[in-house]
């Protein structure tokens, strides 16, 4: 997710299974989140979390294997 998915409290993006656009209200809890990382906006450029912040953003690999990886840490998964 980078920072300009969201506008207006709401999360915006497309489905990969069907190309079809979405947004979603950010819950407060969500939100809560989102602030904490707001802070290192401009360090992780441009992503919300620092996992993708030192990715070549040219590199769809790399961004593959990072968010695979980052997934199953953050899903228990490893």
């Amino acid at each position: 997710m980078r920072w300009t998915d969201f506008k207006d409290n709401r999360l915006y993006y497309v489905m990969n299974k069907n190309e079809k656009a979405l947004s979603l209200k950010i819950p407060l809890k969500a939100e809560k989140i989102l602030n904490y990382y707001k802070k290192q906006k401009k360090l992780n450029k441009g992503y919300v979390f620092p996992f993708l912040g030192s990715t070549d953003t040219k590199d769809a690999e790399q961004i593959y294997i990072r968010t695979k990886s980052a997934t199953k840490v953050f899903m228990g998964d490893n």
